[in-house]
């Protein structure tokens, strides 16, 4: 870690906590040489997982398309909410891909980890989601995906 003022790497922590949400770690860092204060925030990587598609194409896993897609469903609530409940979807299922503890995982599974998430925190971005994930175009198919969430 580089101080962002003098670029010196003599930089210590000076407070470290879990954030409210805990999937990130707070740390208040002071550099030694320059004596600023600077807040660094770290979140899990999840790069070294593999996301397989319904395709079978393999590629690198990727927050911002789950984040995307998420929040593409999210479109009919209102910003600030929209965004609050996208970040928390999202840490929800990459605490849930971290507990797996494998190095690949299904777009699939990823899938259903949100429309769980959503389920019971916002039903009318769950049908969006649903819709849109599972490629569902007809209502008979939605209530019988509907009923696998039930």
């Amino acid at each position: 870690m580089n101080c962002p003022y003098c670029e010196s790497s003599q930089v210590m922590v000076v407070n470290s906590r879990k954030t409210s949400m805990g999937s990130q770690v707070w740390r208040r860092r002071r550099c030694n040489k320059c004596k600023l204060l600077f807040t660094t925030h770290e979140n899990v990587n999840l790069t070294h997982l593999v996301v397989i598609k319904k395709d079978g194409i393999k590629e690198r896993y990727s927050r911002s398309k789950l984040y995307s897609g998420v929040y593409s469903a999210a479109v009919s609530s209102r910003p600030r909410e929209r965004r609050e409940l996208v970040d928390k979807i999202v840490r929800e299922a990459e605490k849930r891909i971290l507990l797996l503890n494998r190095k690949e995982i299904t777009s699939e599974e990823i899938g259903d980890m949100v429309l769980h998430s959503l389920k019971k925190l916002s039903p009318g971005v769950f049908l969006g989601y649903l819709t849109y994930h599972k490629n569902i175009e007809k209502t008979s198919q939605i209530k019988k995906e509907i009923k696998k969430y039930l």
